[in-house]
């Protein structure tokens, strides 16, 4: 027990000593991107012959320095900015009065033309551009793996599936553009305005197809468009599904080579398999890296059973009572967790519930539908609640916590799945042709029309050859044997609610971009560069004018070091990637034509240009105020909705 604790203590330590390592990375990357953007400015300055009085990364106090020159270069300890500052550019009122006192010094910023003026205001923008062409084509130089352009889902009824588009499918280009990542593809299509037509290229087979796809506002919740794809992901596993032990399970890693007598090339063609079985194990031939040696194993999978709604749901009200509708000609099963957001697989805690169990009762309870289960949840949020669930053969009672924050407890629906391997009745539905049976709760259905059933799949199989015909049915109840008849409608409203769905899924499909030779290098660079920055516009527009992108899928300052850390997890030429990008849109946002930053300095020059003269003090004073209001309010929104998604998981 001590030995474990002091094991646990280690690994701990250094999961804290390596988050620090990449969270220091992380801020010596910003700081190198405010660095090359002070050092334009401090180049194009020194260039026209302006005395630069200071060179500093960050702000705040100081934190070390030294003076050479003229000039005092520092670090100060707020590493989000830095400045450069010339003789004669001042930034507050006081100073703006003695601006015409400077200009007679000939190294004075003021002393020089607009034209030099402009040179230096634009050096930072200029520094940018370049550090994030060069640092794209190191990354290049030495490869990115990057999710590949490939369709691998697409659903059915889609604008994808008007457009024929397959899984499989590579895309080539979108809207005239080239596409080299799947992530490129899913912007393109976020950034195109929803109902109008967009040209896409594809390979299929060694075939160049051309089609065209409207994009689509799919989720009324989401403002961006869609289209109806998932990205493809590959036969080898990442996530193996729950409950997997013993040798002849799936596990992580295993490559799955073949299914039945198929070879799939992607993970769609293994999902497929599975959900047209309809709940039939399926045999899957993998393989599996063991100390060194590549092991052939069969293994066997079947899908989950999932009920869908009479109608689709919109709202989170319409998804509550779609909960209340999920049955089988109206006889509702028993509910089973799925997922748990606490839950360790590699450490489960016996008292509390676990993925797989069954709920078997709550409160006064006994086998509660999934709707009177969300219902006692709502009634108990954020409190630990006691339920009886059945695991394996064992009943037992476990502690479950609420959620109590909102987007934990929206989801929480979706880790409730339908108990298809009891073929016990939860409930009937009123108004269906199972009400007319007057089960009691709890029921066991033993056989239909005379055939043995040991699951719910066995049931909708008898019930889906019967449809149309009145199915007797018997049931067992303790020590009752109940029998009755149930009229199957011919409709294929009930059949089309019945669903199928996998608990793995597949690592996604990798394409490596990587450049031939250092011409190509700096091809991909200036691309990547140019991609990046009309990304940002584009990006604007979209949130400001169009509004057809939500405003919350912007990052501030804590979610960049965030995804930072995440990024340096992931090996230094992704951070360098992650900080090129970085450069690029600062690169932008810095020349935007607001106050205090060098886009509102190009606008004062612009004036002063036409005019003949400068904006008045007074005038100039309240422009750079407004400006540095602006980017206060700003900073602290974002930092609130920053913080505000990482805690909530948003």
């Amino acid at each position: 027990m001590l030995e474990s604790l002091i094991v646990g203590q280690e690994q701990m330590a250094l999961w804290a000593l390596k988050s620090a390592w990449h969270i220091f990375l992380v801020l010596v990357g910003f700081c190198l991107v405010i660095f090359v953007h002070e050092l334009g400015h401090f180049i194009m300055a020194r260039l026209v012959g302006i005395r630069v009085e200071a060179f500093a990364i960050g702000f705040g106090p100081k934190v070390a320095g030294f003076k050479r020159g003229a000039t005092e270069y520092s670090i100060r300890a707020i590493p989000f900015g830095g400045f450069v500052k010339m003789l004669g550019q001042e930034d507050t009122a006081l100073d703006q009065e003695r601006l015409y006192e400077t200009k007679a010094d000939p190294e004075s910023f003021l002393a020089k033309s607009v034209g030099q003026r402009a040179l230096v205001v634009s050096g930072g923008v200029i520094m940018n551009v370049i550090f994030a062409a060069v640092a794209f084509m190191v990354v290049f130089m030495h490869g990115l793996e990057r999710d590949a352009p490939v369709a691998g889902e697409v659903i059915s009824g889609t604008p994808a599936a008007k457009a024929g588009i397959q899984p499989g499918d590579k895309f080539v280009r979108i809207g005239g553009d080239r596409v080299m990542h799947f992530g490129e593809v899913k912007v393109a299509i976020m950034f195109h305005r929803p109902g109008q037509p967009i040209d896409v290229e594809l390979r299929r087979d060694g075939q160049t197809i051309q089609t065209q796809v409207v994009p689509e506002q799919m989720n009324p919740d989401l403002k961006e468009p869609m289209i109806g794809i998932a990205q493809a992901r590959s036969t080898r596993i990442l996530y193996a599904g729950l409950s997997q032990q013993g040798e002849h399970q799936l596990k992580a890693d295993d490559v799955i080579v073949r299914v039945d007598s198929v070879e799939p090339e992607l993970f769609w063609q293994v999902e497929q398999a599975l959900v047209e079985a309809r709940g039939k194990p399926v045999e899957l031939t993998v393989e599996r890296h063991v100390n060194g040696e590549t092991k052939t194993l069969t293994v066997r999978k079947r899908a989950h059973l999932v009920i869908g709604p009479a109608r689709m749901p919109v709202t989170q009200e319409e998804f509550a009572e779609a909960a209340r509708e999920e049955a089988i000609v109206g006889l509702q099963p028993r509910t089973k967790f799925l997922a748990l957001f606490d839950h360790d697989p590699n450490n489960p805690d016996p008292d509390r519930v676990q993925p797989l169990d069954v709920v078997v009762q709550v409160a006064n309870i006994a086998n509660p539908t999934k709707a009177e289960l969300l219902d006692y949840f709502a009634e108990n949020r954020g409190e630990t609640v006691q339920v009886q669930v059945l695991r394996g053969e064992e009943r037992k009672t476990a502690a479950f916590d609420v959620p109590r924050k909102k987007p934990q407890f929206e989801v929480l629906e979706q880790q409730l799945g339908v108990d298809d391997e009891h073929p016990i009745v939860a409930d009937t539905l009123a108004g269906t042709p199972a009400a007319g049976l007057n089960l009691p709760r709890g029921a066991r259905i033993v056989s239909c029309n005379g055939n043995a059933v040991s699951d719910w799949f066995d049931v909708i199989g008898c019930l889906r050859e019967n449809a149309g015909q009145t199915v007797p049915l018997v049931f067992q109840l303790g020590d009752r044997e109940l029998s009755g008849e149930l009229a199957v409608p011919a409709q294929e409203q009930w059949i089309h609610r019945i669903g199928y769905t996998t608990d793995m899924i597949g690592y996604p499909m990798e394409t490596l971009i990587k450049a031939s030779n250092p011409f190509e290098g700096v091809v991909l660079g200036v691309r990547y560069t140019w991609y990046f920055i009309k990304l940002v516009y584009v990006t604007i527009q979209r949130i400001a004018i169009d509004q057809t992108v939500d405003a919350r899928n912007v990052g501030g300052p804590v979610f960049i070091i965030h995804a930072g850390k995440t990024v340096a997890e992931a090996g230094l030429y992704k951070l360098l990637y992650f900080f090129a990008l970085i450069s690029a849109n600062l690169a932008v946002v810095n020349f935007l034509p607001i106050p205090i930053t060098d886009g509102g300095i190009m606008l004062l020059l612009a004036y002063e240009k036409i005019r003949g003269k400068p904006l008045p003090p007074k005038y100039a004073a309240i422009w750079q105020a407004a400006g540095l209001i602006f980017f206060i309010l700003l900073f602290i929104l974002l930092t609130y909705n920053d913080i505000r998604r990482i805690i909530t998981g948003e």
